[in-house]
């Protein structure tokens, strides 16, 4: 076989049926299928297995975790235990193109000694990059290479640096940290190509309990950058993380609702933040750093700055705080 496509999943059931009701009417002999239930509430096995019966010749597999361990490590399970030479992984809400398998195996076709494919809608045309620094200084959005349906991997390549991925699994883009590890190790043998094509889209927003923290996000992607690489590759990593990321701003709204709800103290509160400030103003424009220093003050009185902030998000911008420390990715 020459492709596995890996689903990590857990308690969401419902929404893998449906990503599976597409995926499975595109596998084909050369494909397959492991799904990597996360030791869900309700066996996802049980979910699907009158929908396998409806697909007798594909290759399917379902893998049950002893017990949940976490979403990074259960997306790097998918690299661990992928027997075949490429590898796709998909998030179980993820709307998948109805060409996407033959898309893949189209492009690893046509580039048979490429290490990672991204596919990305609107690209105007292939790119090709070689090393760790290539890729960085080719990359035209973060999120594109942080979205984990829009990348195939030759896992070969990447599994002897597994445990980098287990290291930055707090980086909430375990996938990522391990592709950087591989390339850096690789050099010029580390071909990447940054596709045009669309194999899938995360367009389905999950509810709030399960959509990531802002604050988390902000504090793990740039541990990145901890990664060996020349220092103007690190520069231009941490611009695209921060320009691919919801903004500073969102991480205040965060952390004040919180600690003016009394969910964490405000002495935490304001701990988190000079984490984050820290982080965040790395290979920031010194206006947005000046900016940090009076988003500060804010956790003086964080009562007091909720209600503030409420009022400013709703004369304008229209939107509650509630609904503003919710926000994602904009541009996965």
């Amino acid at each position: 076989m020459l492709l596995t496509v890996s689903v990590p999943t857990y308690n969401r059931n419902a929404r893998l049926y449906e990503c599976m009701c597409d995926l499975l009417p595109q596998l084909t002999a050369e494909c397959h299928l492991r799904i990597i239930d996360n030791c869900s509430d309700v066996p996802v096995e049980e979910t699907l297995q009158g929908l396998f019966v409806s697909f007798p010749h594909a290759s399917v597999e379902v893998v049950r975790n002893r017990t949940n361990i976490g979403g990074s490590a259960n997306v790097l399970r998918c690299f661990e235990l992928c027997t075949t030479e490429w590898l796709w992984s998909l998030g179980d809400d993820d709307q998948i193109a109805p060409d996407a398998i033959q898309t893949i195996v189209r492009q690893i076709i046509a580039y048979p000694d490429s290490v990672f494919f991204n596919f990305r809608q609107g690209r105007a045309e292939t790119v090709t990059t070689a090393g760790l620094d290539g890729l960085v200084q080719a990359i035209d959005s973060f999120g594109s290479i942080l979205f984990m349906a829009g990348g195939v991997y030759r896992v070969a390549s990447l599994l002897p640096h597994l445990r980098v991925g287990y290291h930055y699994a707090y980086a909430m883009a375990p996938h990522t940290a391990l592709l950087l590890a591989a390339l850096n190790h690789l050099g010029s043998a580390g071909i990447c190509q940054l596709s045009g094509a669309a194999i899938a889209v995360n367009s389905k927003t999950p509810p709030p309990s399960q959509q990531w923290s802002l604050v988390n996000m902000h504090l793990g992607m740039m541990l990145l950058l901890e990664l060996p690489m020349s220092q103007p590759t690190r520069q231009k990593l941490a611009a695209e993380i921060t320009d691919g990321m919801p903004n500073l701003e969102a991480s205040v709204v965060q952390l004040i609702s919180s600690a003016a709800r009394s969910e964490v103290q405000r002495a935490t509160a304001t701990y988190l933040y000079d984490q984050v400030r820290t982080r965040w103003t790395y290979a920031a424009p010194p206006s947005v750093t000046m900016k940090s220093q009076v988003y500060r003050l804010l956790f003086l009185a964080p009562a007091v700055s909720y209600n503030l902030l409420q009022l400013v998000y709703r004369l304008v911008k229209r939107r509650d705080v509630a609904t503003m420390q919710q926000d994602r990715f904009g541009r996965m």
